[in-house]
């Protein structure tokens, strides 16, 4: 959601794998080099173990003692959080309120319920909106400065992983309020099953060839409520 966040990779149940722990860690730790390797930047996002000498923070989930891992994790976090609040950290920028004004209010149309298992209708979560109802709630905060002011508030909510919002052609006509939502309708189209009913063909193209067909993509992979409303606005997403 937030392109410059740091990370921490937990590894959890080290329990489970006593055994043949080192094996594991070996595994793991090389797979996530070859991983930052193939995707340039996240090197710098991640946070290492130095006590550990690894990429990640296995944890042993069977107890809360000094050797499960719980204590080096929780002082990593603490001290990366404390350096995102120090001056020139990445959460040490002072915000205008209307900004945050207008980020409460995004927030809070986000919430509700969205369709998901168990619960039932009427869905009242707010999953996009358009520029032009952005832009009322933008006054109604008491942003003053226009459009470009407006757009300067959008990519600094969208930076800090609030929103998603592309300032490009075609793109910057909607506001994503939940960035998950929008990653949960990648992950289906990432995460195609082998067969589909009515449509074992076009899921095979698109695990082997990458070839997406819209019917597939409607009909089934966005289906559910929360992506079927929207799937005009996520397929300019893609």
């Amino acid at each position: 959601h937030a392109p410059d966040a740091l990370i921490l990779i937990v590894g959890t149940h080290a329990d489970a794998v006593a055994s043949f722990r080192g094996q594991v860690e070996a595994r793991i730790e090389t797979e996530i080099v070859q991983l930052m390797e193939r995707v340039p930047g996240v090197e710098r996002q991640v946070v290492v173990n130095s006590e550990a000498g690894l990429c990640f923070f296995p944890v042993d989930n069977s107890s809360g003692g000094p050797n499960s891992g719980h204590l080096e994790l929780r002082a990593a976090i603490d001290r990366e959080a404390a350096q995102a609040i120090s001056p020139g950290g990445n959460f040490s920028q002072e915000l205008p309120l209307p900004w945050i004004r207008l980020r409460d209010a995004l927030e809070d149309a986000a919430e509700g319920t969205t369709g998901e298992e168990g619960e039932q209708p009427p869905f009242t979560a707010t999953f996009v909106l358009g520029m032009a109802k952005v832009q009322q709630m933008a006054e109604e905060a008491g942003i003053s400065g226009g459009d470009q002011e407006l757009v300067e508030c959008l990519r600094c909510l969208h930076n800090f992983g609030c929103i998603v919002f592309f300032d490009e052609d075609g793109l910057r006509e909607h506001v994503v309020l939940n960035p998950q939502w929008l990653a949960d309708a990648m992950a289906h189209i990432l995460n195609c099953p082998r067969v589909v009913q009515g449509g074992v063909a076009a899921a095979r193209r698109l695990r082997e060839r990458g070839e997406l067909e819209d019917e597939l993509l409607r009909r089934t992979l966005w289906r559910h409520h929360k992506f079927r409303q929207h799937q005009d606005v996520l397929l300019h997403m893609l």
